[in-house]
């Protein structure tokens, strides 16, 4: 609630980073995180941390449709030049490429992506961030086991603090992928719960009904 003309990149960044840990998938929330990295870029077009933001939220943007059909070629030219240019400014910071690695994840690198978040880890093993997006990372690449155990390690350094709301759609995703639908689908069907806007997240909950059988719940 602090003054807007008190923020800085830094803040706006900490806001973002607030909203998503709480109401991953909310159509509102995504418009709101990304005026804040608008924002955040205005006052301080040279931050690398900003620059990784806001690529992940443009791309979290697309992957997740929260966009009207005028604004995507914008978005994807914007998530490709934040990008570039978070590279370009992250050097050694680790939360920096943590960032760098969730919007490669976002845009289809996943490759990329595990090169980034493991030279993190390497360096800061205690990185919580980290462990929640390399554990998508490694569920995209079919390294099912490994997408597990990350979950499981950022549950274990911070079972109450940051994405600790998401534990439950991380985990239902991996196993999802995983083809563990009996398992997965409760822990997607909360998410859907939480956040009935996300679009992503109400899909697997109907393959999942499909897949079971129940073609009028997975309709719904």
């Amino acid at each position: 609630h602090a003054p807007p003309d008190s923020l800085g990149a830094w803040e706006y960044c900490q806001r973002v980073n607030a909203r998503i840990s709480h109401a991953m998938g909310s159509v509102k929330v995504m418009r709101f995180c990304i005026g804040d990295m608008e924002k955040a870029l205005a006052s301080e077009p040279d931050s690398g941390i900003a620059h990784a933001l806001a690529s992940w939220t443009y791309n979290a943007a697309i992957i997740n449709g929260f966009y009207e059909d005028d604004e995507l070629a914008s978005y994807l030219a914007r998530a490709k030049l934040h990008l570039k240019r978070a590279r370009e400014l992250a050097q050694d910071d680790l939360l920096c490429l943590t960032w760098i690695g969730a919007a490669e994840n976002c845009a289809g690198m996943q490759e990329r992506a595990l090169h980034t978040l493991q030279s993190v880890l390497a360096r800061n093993p205690a990185s919580v961030e980290t462990w929640f997006i390399v554990c998508q990372v490694y569920a995209y690449l079919g390294r099912y086991d490994e997408a597990i155990a990350a979950i499981d390690r950022a549950c274990e350094l911070a079972p109450e603090a940051g994405f600790a709301p998401q534990h439950g759609w991380y985990r239902g995703l991996a196993l999802f992928l995983a083809g563990d639908y009996q398992t997965a689908a409760p822990l997607l069907a909360r998410k859907a719960l939480e956040t009935p806007d996300f679009g992503y997240v109400n899909i697997l909950c109907a393959l999942c009904e499909n897949a079971f059988g129940n073609n009028d719940a997975a309709h719904k």
